[in-house]
């Protein structure tokens, strides 16, 4: 499929599964993750608002066409009325469909879907309050009005940073997906094939419900799975180092294949000895220190000799004479 992000030969690293040992995977733009059988894209992250868009393209109207339909209007009633209802030019100004207000540089008005008529320019400002709503991720983009969807450039001016824009392939790759996620409101993400409860929806039947969390941390983003069915599992693109004693499992193509670094019997023995010698010295070490410190002070030798037996010494003073026992 064109512009399809993985190949036959790929080897993905599990992340987390039902009863498995769950591992947090840092993304980065251009990882590629599966969730059952529906692949996503990290296709781009937005960290800070560093970026300046150009609205003119989205904004149609502009001083030209204002006077022009200033002189439309005013022609058109002095046609119908003699002259008599003509309106100043701020009053034919377009305004917001949500504020009505007219627009200005800073905070200029735009028509960014199929809308016409006293709908069809809204502020910039406006707008990216509505597309993510108070608390979530979630990130609409369809106009709710005549319900066609946003354009990529608009979409990519209103999302508030940090943020990140996935590509989804489901249903076999024949259905392919676009979702902005914005994380300036909330730190967590949701994926899943449940609607109401995820803010990435992706309809595969492979996708459980309540399947994996993106969390923004501290400036990175990690994917974590949430113990679903059929499994998370992120592309390896560079060498993964593998610990002793610590277990790993792949997946390349429909064979999963599990790794585990275990040392060698010779090895095993090799670092038993080692530990018994490294405890031995640190014991004449310390036996050592010990008759040191009794050399150096002849008090502390003898009274350690006196009570070497456990019992204090017996006392060597004989009773005054005139004491009961004289």
């Amino acid at each position: 499929m064109p512009g399809f992000p993985c190949n036959r030969g790929d080897i993905f690293l599990k992340l987390g599964m039902r009863g498995a040992r769950l591992i947090p995977w840092r993304l980065r733009e251009g990882d590629v993750f599966r969730l059952g059988q529906a692949y996503v894209l990290v296709s781009k992250v937005r960290a800070t608002a560093n970026e300046n868009f150009d609205v003119s393209i989205l904004s149609p109207w502009n001083e030209a066409s204002a006077k022009a339909d200033n002189e439309h209007e005013s022609q058109s009633e002095d046609e119908e009325g003699g002259g008599g209802g003509h309106t100043s030019s701020d009053s034919q100004a377009p305004q917001c469909y949500i504020c009505y207000e007219t627009g200005d540089q800073s905070n200029p008005l735009i028509n960014p879907c199929q809308c016409t008529g006293s709908v069809k320019y809204v502020h910039l400002s406006c707008l990216s309050r509505w597309i993510q709503p108070e608390g979530s991720s979630t990130v609409h983009a369809h106009c709710p009005v005549c319900k066609a969807r946003y354009p990529e450039k608009t979409q990519a001016m209103m999302i508030r940073p940090p943020a990140v824009l996935l590509e989804s392939w489901s249903n076999h790759r024949s259905l392919k997906l676009r979702h902005w996620v914005s994380f300036a409101q909330h730190g967590t993400a949701s994926l899943g094939r449940f609607t109401e409860q995820n803010d990435v929806v992706i309809p595969d039947h492979s996708v459980s419900g309540e399947h994996a969390l993106i969390v923004h941390n501290n400036g990175e983003f990690w994917l974590h799975d949430r113990e679903s069915s059929n499994g998370s599992f992120i592309r390896l693109c560079a060498p993964l180092r593998l610990g002793f004693g610590e277990s790993l499992h792949l997946k390349m193509g429909k064979s999963l294949l599990c790794l585990q670094a275990k040392r060698s019997r010779w090895s095993r023995l090799r670092m038993r000895l080692n530990l018994l010698r490294s405890h031995d010295d640190r014991a004449a070490e310390a036996d050592r220190g010990a008759s040191q410190r009794a050399l150096s002070d002849p008090s502390l030798g003898e009274t350690s000799s006196r009570s070497s037996s456990g019992f204090p010494a017996a006392s060597t003073q004989r009773p005054p004479p005139n004491s009961p026992e004289g």
